[in-house]
């Protein structure tokens, strides 16, 4: 999965003051993936900053690709 466009749009988003609207959609995506008790969704709900949900969601596409790549090297 690659996050840089999304990325990008949440960072549009935060900067028009779409904050509490960005986060809900953030953690409603979060719960279908991890689930409420993954440590992700616990930061993203917790957290009132857009700078940190923005870290959370560069470090799950960073091990997102890295995971890719590992398979990739298996698979070959």
């Amino acid at each position: 999965m690659r996050f840089s466009n999304e990325l990008k749009k949440l960072a549009k988003a935060f900067e028009a003051d779409q904050f509490a609207a960005v986060k809900k959609d953030v953690l409603v995506v979060l719960e279908n993936i991890y689930g409420e008790t993954s440590r992700e969704y616990k930061v993203v709900k917790q957290t009132s900053s857009p700078a940190t949900i923005i870290k959370v969601l560069n470090h799950i596409a960073e091990r997102s690709d890295d995971l890719s790549f590992h398979a990739l090297a298996a698979n070959m």
